[in-house]
């Protein structure tokens, strides 16, 4: 799996209740692992990070220059950037 880089605009997400220690953390170090996403017709839906989307999009509304917003790190499960182990290949077939 690849990691991409998209904004927070392009990702639809539902709005969570979150604690502030996670706010408190995002706000201070960022994400610390991607969101998961799918891709449908060129929007991205959110399938795990919704409270860390929060916490960017409450980030956003108060200083929309925050370095953590200009690139939120993505894996997009349903593309053909996902790969197979290849390792089958190097077996002895006979």
């Amino acid at each position: 799996m690849r990691i991409i880089h998209i904004s927070l605009d392009n990702i639809i997400f539902e709005h969570k209740a979150v604690s502030d220690s996670l706010r408190q953390s995002i706000n201070r170090i960022g994400l610390s692992f991607p969101i998961k996403v799918i891709e449908i017709n060129g929007l991205f839906q959110c399938i795990d990070g919704h409270k860390r989307l929060c916490i960017l999009k409450e980030i956003s509304e108060c200083n929309p220059e925050h370095r953590f917003l200009k690139r939120i790190p993505v894996i997009i499960v349903n593309s053909d950037l996902n790969r197979s182990n290849d390792c089958w290949r190097q077996r002895n077939m006979h």
